[in-house]
């Protein structure tokens, strides 16, 4: 089960990591972050214990009001209708010690059948140009974009129908 959450920086962070992207791929013109949970077992649960999991991952600022104060305001269709999706997620046979968290106060709330709740975030940046976006991360490190944490970064260029 995959639920997404709020944003996952605020506003100055994203303002900063576009600025970083910028003077990497000039043909960057919007970013917005977001926080990705991904529930093992969590298909299982009955109409109450989902409505427990979805509250117990409701935090955050909403994401309005830091939608407004995040990128310039752009939609992903003058951006020429694509987004690349970046992801940073734990490596592989790793649990973060906020996986280990969140599991523990997902039992002690009764959601017995959850056996392990991890997250993301998912970086979704409008380039101006796909093509040239792609070429620049394909030739450029950049590295570990979510954090001090060790994490893999997946990207995939969507066009907006294919998007949740």
């Amino acid at each position: 089960m995959i639920v997404r959450g709020t944003p996952a920086l605020s506003g100055f962070r994203i303002a900063k990591l576009l600025q970083r992207l910028q003077s990497v791929a000039p043909s960057v013109c919007a970013l917005e972050t977001q926080w990705v949970h991904f529930i093992d077992g969590g298909d299982s649960l009955d109409d109450t214990s989902r409505t427990t999991l979805l509250a117990l991952l409701s935090y955050g600022v909403p994401t309005e009001a830091s939608s407004a104060a995040a990128a310039p305001a752009l939609s992903p269709t003058s951006a020429g209708g694509e987004t690349v999706s970046l992801w940073a997620v734990p490596r592989p046979g790793t649990i973060s010690p906020w996986a280990s968290k969140a599991t523990d106060i997902a039992k002690v709330c009764g959601l017995a059948a959850v056996r392990r709740i991890e997250r993301g975030i998912e970086y979704r940046i409008h380039p101006l140009f796909i093509c040239r976006f792609i070429h620049h991360v394909n030739n450029c490190r950049f590295g570990n974009v979510g954090g001090k944490q060790s994490c893999t970064n997946h990207f995939v260029a969507l066009r907006n129908s294919e998007r949740n």
